[in-house]
Order: structure tokens, then C-alpha cells, then sequence
């Protein structure tokens, strides 16, 4: 797959019909849903599954990965087993829509190798390594309170093919870290890449803007993509509520004219 322009239905705001009509009029070619709410695997039905990818193909859309949003992070002992079921779920969910990739944010890790939170993290994600080469789901840890190359040294303690990362580059900002490094840190490792943008507001506090507005180098990266032979979407996103109109229209065309005319 070529690198190609999609979007997070999530920061849409707007209910899922709505959301893909308008990622398709956007001129998206990849999508990807939070795995919750009316997308939640315990409300999709087998024949609303069949109507969702329905739906994607009558917009030319890709259904690139789903995201299963947590309360508290995999490092976190309390209320482990639930987690990782509603982990699981979105597992399944995703291998029956074909998506193959469920993406979540894996939380801190501890720097006490030792320490009961580090057993929950391996725990956890020797659980879903083992779980998504059963089932054929690739496992993406976003990042962003550690460093790309902190998240490559744990991923490659594990003996699998299933967990990797996505590269948050406004996570990765907002902490300091330097993300061309991480890309390289990570490299063979990437299964998506998310496109968001922070930036210092009159407070100093670090804010969501537009892409291309902010200080990242769109254009490193995108060589630094290139060179580490990363071939998939870039997603557009957004965690801080919803795109206004206004912005969504900039940072999409922005985005867009990073990549090759297809």
C-alpha cells in the first residue's frame, strides 16, 4: 500500500453514516473508529458489521484499524482481566471487518523493571501478542510518554510479530521526544501513523493546531517514513474534542499535499 491521506472518524463528531460520508467527501482513503459506543462490538451485529463495510466500499474507504480506548493503562494492575477482554473484543471485531490492526495507548512504562506495574504491562501484552497472532490482528501501542526507542526495546522483548507502534506525533511532542529518532528507533515496526499537531499557546500550554501550523517538520518526517519503508495511511487526528469545520478542511488539504498524486 502507497502512503495515502485518511482520517479518525472519532474527531468528526458527527454520527458514523455521517462520518463516512464525510470522510469520503474529504477525499479520504483510509478510516479508522474508535471501538466503542454504537461501534462497540457488543452493539455491531453481524449484518451491522455487513452494513458498515457496506458503507466503506460505497465511499472508496479503507477500514484501516480500529482503536479500543482505555481508562487506564496496561501498566495498571487494577481491572486488568476486563481490560484486556475489552481488548480482546476489539480484537475479534477488528479481524471480522478486515481491518487487522487495533491500536490503543499502552500507558507509561515503569522504570522499576521490577516493580508490579511492569509485571501487568508484560502480562498484558504478552496476552494480546499471543492473542493477535492467533487471530492474525496486529497490536499498535501509541506513543507518546516514552521514547521511540524505550517502546523498541520493549516490543522486541517479546517473540512476536503482532505488536508495534504508532507514531503519535503530537505524543511524542508534547513530551519532548524527538520524533524523526523515534521512526528510526522503531523502524520495521510502524503499523500506522497518526497526523496531529501541537503548539504553545499564549498560556505556553501546548495545544492542538492545525497541521502545518505548528513547528513539526511534515516533510522530514515524511522522508524519515519513506526511508524506513513505511507504506500506510496518515491518519488525520485530533484528541482534544472535534475538528472545527474550518481547521478539518486546512489540515486535510495539508496533509494532502504531503503525499504523491495518486
Amino acid at each position: 500500500m502507497r502512503l495515502t491521506a485518511g482520517i479518525r472518524l472519532d474527531c468528526l463528531g458527527l454520527p458514523f453514516r455521517k462520518a463516512i460520508t464525510r470522510a469520503g467527501r474529504l477525499g479520504a482513503r483510509a478510516v479508522q473508529f474508535n471501538s466503542a459506543g454504537e461501534l462497540s462490538p457488543e452493539k455491531l451485529s453481524e449484518t451491522g458489521r455487513r452494513e458498515l463495510l457496506h458503507l466503506l466500499h460505497s465511499e472508496n474507504l479503507h477500514l484501516a484499524a480500529l482503536h479500543c480506548p482505555l481508562r487506564q493503562g496496561l501498566e495498571t494492575p487494577v481491572d486488568q482481566e476486563p481490560r484486556l477482554a475489552k481488548i480482546l473484543k476489539a480484537i475479534d471485531l477488528s479481524a471480522s471487518l478486515g481491518a487487522r490492526l487495533v491500536t490503543l495507548h499502552p500507558g507509561k512504562i515503569p522504570a522499576d523493571t521490577d516493580s508490579t506495574a511492569t509485571r501487568a504491562l508484560r502480562e498484558s501484552l504478552s496476552f494480546l501478542a499471543v492473542q493477535g497472532d492467533r487471530r492474525g490482528v496486529r497490536i499498535g501501542l501509541v506513543t507518546g510518554p516514552d521514547s521511540g526507542q524505550a517502546l523498541a526495546d520493549l516490543i522486541s522483548t517479546f517473540d512476536t510479530g503482532a505488536l508495534g507502534a504508532v507514531i503519535d506525533p503530537a505524543g511524542l511532542q508534547l513530551h519532548g521526544f524527538d520524533l524523526e529518532g523515534a521512526v528510526k528507533s522503531l523502524v520495521g515496526r510502524v503499523h500506522l501513523v497518526w497526523a496531529r499537531e501541537l503548539a504553545s499557546s499564549h498560556t505556553r500550554v501546548m495545544r492542538e493546531v492545525p497541521l502545518g501550523s505548528g513547528s513539526l517538520d511534515w516533510v522530514a518526517l515524511l522522508a524519515t517514513l519513506h526511508e524506513t519503508g513505511y507504506q500506510g495511511p496518515l491518519l488525520l487526528s485530533r484528541e482534544e474534542g472535534i475538528f472545527p469545520p474550518e481547521e478539518l478542511e486546512a489540515s486535510f488539504r495539508f496533509l494532502q499535499s504531503l503525499l504523491p498524486a495518486r
